[in-house]
């Protein structure tokens, strides 16, 4: 489906465990997200529309994230 990868692509956890394919990407139903950041489907249209309209030219674009648990 339609996504976006987070960069860097593999990172490691505190307790050394190894996570790749971070990803932004709509709802797709699943239990959890494992670490990405998921939209509702119409939230997800709507950060496509803005980046698509923003970032169009640009290879990377900088995203600062904060988790909370």
């Amino acid at each position: 489906g339609e996504a976006y990868p987070i960069t860097p692509f593999e990172v490691r956890t505190k307790e050394g465990v190894t996570r790749s394919d971070l990803l932004i990407h709509k709802d797709a139903n699943a239990p959890g997200s494992l670490g990405c950041i998921v939209l509702p489907e119409d939230e997800f249209e709507d950060f496509q529309a803005v980046f698509d309209e923003r970032c169009a030219g640009h290879e990377r674009v900088k995203l600062w994230a904060q988790y909370d648990f």
